[in-house]
């Protein structure tokens, strides 16, 4: 396995443990973020510190962000093991990364981007309020995310681009053309 496939499911996995869990383990995080976030937003009884509302309400943003790391986690297992296991090496394989991780990277950046228009600056209630930091969490592990699925895929396109030239080869058997001598008479020699 070349070891451009080594970094890639390095990626794919994460992070925390090494960075063979970077995606995973990242995905993990703002799953959890997320749903510490909306959790708290309707279950509130009282105003928020972040908006004028007061009683239960969500932010869709959150939710798409939600769903990017759940799709983040599900696609970050299947590529990690076919990776690892060189599960389906062709084009065909290289195409439903590239179609996940696209469609991920897309809901990655405008999730981060949104949230991060939303609440630029929260240093007025970062040491004061819980739901600030964990804003500010998810605002990092979002960009973070959206970083990582942004190297696998140049590290993706870099992996086929090497092993382009196999995938051709692996359509026949390749056959080769021998060319013969004419025979040397005696009488030449």
């Amino acid at each position: 396995m070349p070891g451009i496939a080594y970094c890639r499911a390095f990626l794919y996995a994460g992070l925390s443990y090494s960075l063979r869990s970077s995606q995973f383990a990242c995905s993990v995080v703002l799953l959890g973020l997320t749903g510490w976030h909306i959790h708290h937003t309707e279950t509130l009884k009282v105003g928020d510190a972040l908006s004028s509302r007061i009683g239960p309400f969500y932010v869709p943003t959150i939710v798409e962000l939600l769903v990017a790391s759940c799709l983040g986690i599900l696609f970050s297992l299947w590529f990690l093991v076919a990776i690892l296991a060189r599960i389906g090496n062709g084009a065909l394989s290289f195409g439903l990364e590239m179609a996940a991780l696209s469609s991920v990277w897309v809901m990655w950046i405008v999730g981060a981007a949104i949230i991060s228009n939303k609440w630029p600056d929260l240093d007025w209630c970062r040491h004061t309020d819980l739901v600030c930091r964990m804003v500010d969490a998810i605002v990092a592990f979002s960009w973070l995310n959206w970083a990582i699925a942004t190297f696998l895929l140049v590290t993706a396109f870099a992996d086929f681009g090497a092993a382009k030239e196999s995938f051709s080869h692996r359509k026949g058997p390749q056959t080769t053309q021998t060319a013969t001598a004419a025979p040397v008479s005696a009488s030449a020699a």
